[in-house]
């Protein structure tokens, strides 16, 4: 049942916030606990791909009058990566996010690259020399995260809008994605407590080996059905200290690159993970 999903990810999100993420409006208290929600969802979107503390994160949330959709801001220098977020709180646990949101978040998205800060709200504006220096440095990638607590995936209409956006910033190179992050995703994640645990699990190493040189490395291989229930049951957590996810043309994958090129016989030793 829904209702008993979103009273746990309530009583996860209190837990993580009530102490840190303070409501301001003049609104009535149902609309503040609705606030309180709605940001604390903006803020786990962020922790949920950059793994930072709870009272660092929300000092990123972007989330009210004049925020053009935008919800939460955050730049992630070790993977170079700008995360706009726009969160979306259902406290019945259905339904999605709005076509009009959606355009809503893109325009404003489109305003901070053309650097319109007039347009949005003080939280904003003062983040200003932050997000610009952010995207004129070369190598930062843009990602867009569509959060919400219903189980809706976007409908075509909204998805060719978004593709559209993303086509049009990734040309001529890839510099940006997004990703749709919903109750399911959340409810998961909470679960597992990914922001805590280590893995720890025995897996079957078929044709393993020792190489000495030039460098010591250990190699073998697992099948393809343990690693796809790998996936289902640790993603993103087996990817959290693999730095070149999304890293897209970093300083890391460039020297990738040019092991390629300029030592290809040691390419294994040094990217075999």
């Amino acid at each position: 049942m829904s209702s008993v999903t979103i009273n746990q990810i309530k009583a996860s999100f209190d837990g993580m916030y009530s102490s840190k993420i303070v409501i301001n409006e003049n609104v009535s208290d149902e609309e503040k606990r609705n606030l309180f929600y709605t940001r604390s969802l903006a803020a786990y979107s962020i922790q949920y791909y950059c793994k930072i503390e709870p009272d660092q994160v929300v000092n990123y949330i972007t989330d009210g009058y004049q925020d053009n959709g935008i919800d939460a801001i955050y730049f992630n220098e070790l993977n170079h990566t700008l995360y706009f977020v726009q969160s979306k709180w259902h406290n019945d646990g259905t339904g999605g996010i709005d076509i009009g949101d959606i355009q809503k978040f893109l325009q404003g998205v489109k305003d901070i690259i053309n650097q319109k800060y007039d347009r949005f709200n003080e939280k904003i504006k003062s983040m200003e020399d932050y997000i610009n220096s952010a995207i004129t440095t070369i190598g930062t990638k843009m990602f867009l995260i569509l959060c919400h607590t219903g189980t809706q995936k976007l409908n075509p209409s909204a998805t060719r809008i978004m593709d559209d956006f993303i086509g049009d910033i990734n040309n001529p190179d890839k510099i940006a994605d997004y990703f749709l992050l919903t109750q399911t995703h959340i409810y998961n994640n909470l679960l597992k407590g990914t922001n805590t645990d280590k893995i720890n699990l025995d897996l079957m190493l078929n044709n393993w080996g020792i190489e000495k040189e030039p460098y010591k490395c250990y190699y073998g291989s697992i099948s393809a059905n343990d690693l796809g229930e790998l996936w289902v049951k640790y993603n993103p957590s087996i990817f959290s200290s693999n730095i070149r996810n999304f890293l897209g043309f970093s300083d890391v994958n460039k020297e990738i690159t040019e092991t390629l090129g300029k030592a290809p016989e040691n390419f294994f030793v040094f990217n075999n993970g």
